[in-house]
């Protein structure tokens, strides 16, 4: 039976009984004028942990100690419903000692009966507490997914903008401009586990995986995760600095090496931060650069705006030691 069928036996007979209310799924009350439960369904007694005895012939708003005495639910009894023959879907949300808080859409009907002239108000909760979490789940997740195709966009934007162009050929500035596209796109690739944070210790040899096993001395450090948003910045600061090793450092060198470990420390405000250290070891000596190149400027303004941190690069003839030092409270949580 649906709720036509039921509102049509409740308008033409004197009958209410249990077997009739009991073939409707949802919670349903009936009341009378004065708001007074003359009957319920099986699903009412269910949902809400309620007794048969401790229903029927009480007011509404005195049912299960009080708890039913919703300024909602009252206002719709007492105005819009005697204005309206039937409220569709009402919303009400409301914290049940019983059964926690709930969310129900309400919809009424008001019925009269012509042989006396009594009206009678049919009462269909809906819960749909689950359906509202998801729904507030999926929008958050859509505002997260703008928030960080934005976030994307603009870096992919910096790094467009980062590259010189002077006495550069187009070929020169595609090669260039992939090179750290492809840095961005495996650090998007880590992140689609889903984690809310990675481990340092594992998100160091992914980042560097173009490294051969002889080139990378992995020294590691204590353990360490990464937040979820912290993971690009520190992705694009390796590979930077990978690039540049193979371009001008110990990694463009045959028998060159780099150490990476980490330790905790304090930076220059004297704040507990994390220490990573990056050790070039160049067989044959280097030139110090003699200007500040894209790569030293990403890895610089990285540190500071996306990792709120200091970045030394000390160019020493038997290699590059880059010391970056991150605030603990800020983009690194200790695992």
């Amino acid at each position: 039976m649906n709720l036509e069928d039921l509102y049509r036996l409740l308008r033409t007979s004197h009958v209410q009984a249990q077997g009739i209310v009991d073939t409707i799924d949802e919670p349903l009350l009936v009341l009378d004028e004065s708001a007074v439960v003359i009957e319920a369904n099986r699903a009412f007694f269910v949902t809400f942990l309620a007794e048969r005895d401790d229903t029927i012939g009480v007011p509404l708003d005195r049912l299960g100690n009080g708890q039913w005495n919703i300024p909602d639910l009252k206002r719709l009894i007492s105005e819009v419903i005697p204005r309206s023959a039937a409220v569709i879907d009402y919303e009400v949300s409301h914290d049940f000692p019983a059964i926690g808080l709930r969310t129900f859409l309400i919809t009424a009907r008001r019925l009269s009966k012509p042989d006396n002239n009594s009206t009678h108000l049919v009462i269909v909760f809906t819960d749909v507490t689950e359906r509202r979490a998801k729904e507030r789940e999926s929008s958050l997740l859509n505002s997260e997914l703008r928030h960080r195709l934005v976030n994307l966009l603009g870096v992919v934007q910096a790094i467009a903008n980062q590259i010189e162009t002077k006495d550069r050929s187009a070929e020169d500035y595609k090669a260039t401009f992939l090179a750290r596209f492809q840095s961005l796109a495996k650090a998007q690739s880590i992140m689609a586990a889903g984690s809310s944070s990675i481990d340092l210790a594992g998100l160091v040899p992914q980042v560097l995986s173009s490294l051969k096993d002889e080139q990378l001395v992995f020294l590691g450090g204590p353990p360490f995760s990464v937040p979820y948003n912290q993971v690009v910045p520190v992705a694009m600061i390796l590979s930077e600095l990978a690039t540049n090793s193979f371009k001008y450092g110990a990694l463009a060198q045959r028998r060159g090496t780099v150490e990476v470990s980490w330790r905790i420390s304090s930076d220059s405000s004297n704040r507990p931060c994390l220490c990573f250290v990056w050790r070039e070891r160049c067989p044959e000596p280097i030139a110090s650069p003699t200007r500040t190149g894209t790569g030293t400027l990403i890895i610089a303004e990285m540190t500071k705006f996306s990792l709120h941190g200091e970045a030394e690069l000390n160019f020493q003839q038997d290699g590059l030691r880059a010391t970056l030092l991150i605030p603990l409270a800020m983009p690194l949580e200790a695992g």
